[in-house]
């Protein structure tokens, strides 16, 4: 509309400040744009409301090192389905949330995965559950090497976490911990390391329980690593 009123008349000198008024704007909007994707690529949110279903194959919350996302599952009827891996900071800063009822399901689970990454994963509230193959976290040996990862998981309020194996601290210069807090609140694992190769701690408390089917749980598994378990 702009450009019209500009042009009208038809003057070569009108038509010529039409034309520099378009490619100024459309180069100002492209650079705005341009702009807008670097941020949202360094610092994105992600908020599943209830009914919502998202199935993919991978996913990286926080991938590259000074990036920093978050992804909330949230609400009855939400679920996230990835297939085969979800990390939770990748080398960057990343945090999941699930609650009200929130559904999180994959092939393996890595928090805090490489370099300097931090990883935070919380699971509340009665019906809110993640459910996983293998949870790494703080690190992973078969990965990039860590440099000081250091990776949480709580469950908290009535909340589930299904992990049939279970590292914290996977590799060499990482942390990883996990809290289960509270009445109702779960873990359910047939294979639990606490310090595989760094550091792990578990802290269970306020009546929550821990089941492990195969009664497979290690403290400080490799040399140099150091792994404790606090019941209360």
């Amino acid at each position: 509309a702009s450009y019209v009123l500009i042009t009208l008349g038809g003057r070569p000198d009108q038509v010529r400040a039409g034309m520099t008024y378009v490619v100024i704007s459309l180069i100002a909007s492209t650079l705005f744009l341009v702009s807008l994707a670097f941020i949202y690529a360094a610092t994105g949110t992600v908020n599943m409301g209830a009914n919502n279903i998202w199935t993919t194959t991978n996913g990286s919350v926080g991938d590259v090192a000074g990036s920093s996302a978050e992804i909330t599952v949230s609400g009855a009827g939400s679920r996230l389905n990835t297939g085969v891996n979800l990390y939770v900071g990748n080398e960057g800063s990343g945090s999941l949330t699930v609650a009200y009822q929130g559904v999180v399901q994959a092939g393996a689970v890595m928090v805090a995965r490489s370099g300097s990454a931090t990883g935070n994963v919380s699971i509340t509230g009665a019906g809110s559950e993640l459910t996983t193959d293998f949870l790494y976290i703080g690190g992973d040996r078969f990965g990039p090497a860590s440099v000081a990862t250091n990776g949480t998981v709580s469950v908290r309020g009535g909340g589930k976490l299904n992990a049939q194996t279970l590292f914290m601290g996977d590799a060499a210069n990482s942390s990883g911990t996990l809290n289960v807090e509270g009445p109702g609140s779960a873990l359910n694992t047939t294979l639990l390391i606490v310090g595989n190769n760094g550091a792990g701690t578990m802290l269970v408390s306020g009546g929550a329980t821990v089941t492990n089917t195969t009664s497979s749980t290690y403290l400080g598994q490799a040399p140099g690593s150091s792994g404790s378990v606090w019941l209360t």
